[in-house]
């Protein structure tokens, strides 16, 4: 899922980072169900993307805080009252 206030947006959650390098299975029927796992997250992904542009509500997307991710800095080209905000002690973050 896209995200909780941790990640992307929606109600689901990013989870863990994952180690990718495993084997593709011994023969070609493991491999084609590796295959086909890894393309059921990537459609399942998308169809997030589709859902939640689909609401039209830019309060939606709740932008993550890692450091490798520029969704955080791109909010501040909007006013406040116009995105998600994370209420923090002291006051509101964004």
């Amino acid at each position: 899922s896209l995200g909780n206030g941790n990640g992307g947006g929606g109600g689901g959650s990013i989870g863990p980072a994952r180690y990718l390098d495993f084997s593709l299975g011994s023969n070609p029927s493991e491999f084609q169900s590796i295959l086909d796992e890894m393309q059921n997250e990537i459609e399942s992904v998308g169809r997030e993307i589709v859902e939640m542009v689909d609401l039209q509500d830019p309060k939606a997307f709740q932008h993550c805080d890692w450091k490798y991710c520029s969704c955080h800095e791109f909010r501040r080209r909007f006013r406040g009252d116009t995105v998600w905000s994370r209420e923090r002690e002291g006051g509101v973050e964004w």
